[in-house]
């Protein structure tokens, strides 16, 4: 396969997305078969080493954003026939219903996960408040005459200090794993579309 071959199936391959982002494509992968091409590859073998022009489509659509991708989709779209907007009118208290809670449930789930982490972080700053009012009344105990007392205190501080980082590198990585969880649940969504796309 040539280059020209390459860039026109990309093309077809990119069906519904905008033009725009079909010639940054184009460019980009036109500026890849050149640089090979001048290192001392043959076209075809520079065309060749960046697979086919099919899985370089479904890499561009999986790093476009959800919302443009759902679009993309939608253009890609067969027209639905009378028989089938007739059925999904009829349906639409039953598939509607569903599709509601099932986003609903999910979209719980999801801040009920976010509050966990929010609490995660409150409870270290309680902490964290905790020892400095610790630190606190144990030099004001200190300085009153009540040592032993005041060295209790900022030891207890000491200990909330020490706790407060640990709850804190906790929390950081739990919102980090909700933050990975995030994006991989994009990405799978992403996944379905442009596997959705390839059927058509």
């Amino acid at each position: 396969m040539n280059k020209t071959e390459f860039l026109s199936r990309l093309r077809i391959n990119l069906c519904g997305v905008g033009e725009q982002d079909i010639k940054t494509a184009e460019d980009f992968y036109c500026e890849m078969i050149d640089d090979r091409v001048e290192s001392g590859m043959s076209e075809q073998e520079a065309v060749d080493s960046l697979g086919s022009p099919e899985d370089a489509a479904k890499t561009i659509l999986l790093e476009m954003p959800l919302g443009k991708l759902i679009k993309v989709k939608a253009k890609r779209s067969r027209r639905l026939s009378a028989m089938e907007i007739v059925l999904l009118i009829l349906g639409f208290p039953v598939w509607g219903a569903l599709v509601i809670s099932a986003f609903a449930v999910l979209l719980s789930v999801y801040l009920s996960l976010w509050s966990v982490v929010i609490a995660l972080y409150a409870a270290v700053a309680a902490v964290a408040v905790s020892g400095l009012a610790a630190v606190l009344v144990g030099v004001i105990m200190f300085t009153s005459g009540r040592a032993a007392a005041g060295v209790f205190m900022i030891g207890g501080a000491t200990a909330c200090m020490g706790l407060t980082v640990l709850m804190f590198l906790g929390s950081g990585y739990v919102a980090k794993g909700l933050i990975f969880l995030t994006k991989l649940s994009v990405k799978g969504i992403k996944k379905l579309f442009v596997k959705g796309g390839d059927k058509e």
